[in-house]
Parts: structure tokens; sequence; C-alpha cells
């Protein structure tokens, strides 16, 4: 009995030389922190979460790469993603992003005008006064 052949041989090259397959990423209503706790095991990098670690995660995830998949699941939960270092080894944080307020429009500039205009008043009342009780019978 024959315990070698070449069609063994040839499944065996074919299984070694194919890429090993990696579980897939999909989520389906999944909360944030379990996900996260998921890509970081996968990826061996640390992934800290300050805000909305119960928002629902969907979507495959399989294809993407580490910084694409935390940019979705980000995005989902209305985080921004930041390196904490120059690798990724270093972490992850996902946090709410900073809040930029806009530029004063119409309303805030009149207001501030309108507020410089009283003050500027009340200076000139004052001096008014001052200039009143020092005048000369």
């Amino acid at each position: 009995m024959r315990t070698f052949s070449p069609i063994l041989a040839l499944f065996l090259a074919a299984t070694a030389l194919a890429a090993p397959v990696k579980n897939p990423l999909r989520f389906e209503h999944l909360p944030l922190g379990n996900v996260v706790r998921i890509i970081s095991a996968r990826y061996r990098v640390p992934v800290t979460i300050t805000a909305h670690a119960t928002s629902p995660i969907t979507g495959d995830f399989s294809g993407l790469s580490l910084h694409d998949g935390l940019d979705e699941v980000a995005a989902q939960a209305g985080l921004e993603v930041v390196a904490l270092g120059k690798t990724d080894a270093a972490g992850f944080l996902l946090r709410l992003p900073k809040v930029v307020p806009p530029p004063p429009g119409p309303v805030e500039s009149a207001a501030a005008r309108r507020a410089a205009l009283l003050k500027q008043r009340a200076d000139l009342q004052r001096s008014e006064a001052d200039l009143k009780a020092n005048a000369a019978p």
C-alpha cells in the first residue's frame, strides 16, 4: 500500500501555499465596546473608548485595514480616531470630536458692536458728569 501519492502531494502543496484564512469581521447591531474589543484582539493593538460604548455597530469589516476599520466604527458611533503614537502598537483612542465654534455671524458681530457702543456711551456720560461737577458756578 502506498502512503504517499502525487495527488496528496499536490493537495498538500496547494494548501500550504494558500493564504491563511482569517475569520470574518461582520457585526450586526453589536455594541461599540464589543466591536472594539474584537478589533483590538484581532490586530493586537490597544484601543480605548471615551464615549458611546453602547452605540450599535453594523457592517462587514473583513476586507478593511486596521485604520479603515477604526475610522468606519468611529464614524458610526459619532467619534473620532486619535493615534496615541507613531506606530500602531502605541494604540488608538476613540473620543468625541472637538467642537470648533462657528465664526461670528451677523447677529454675534452686531451684539459685540452694540456692547462696545454701550460701554463707550457709559464712559462719555461719566466724563460729562465729572465735567459738570467740576464746573465753576
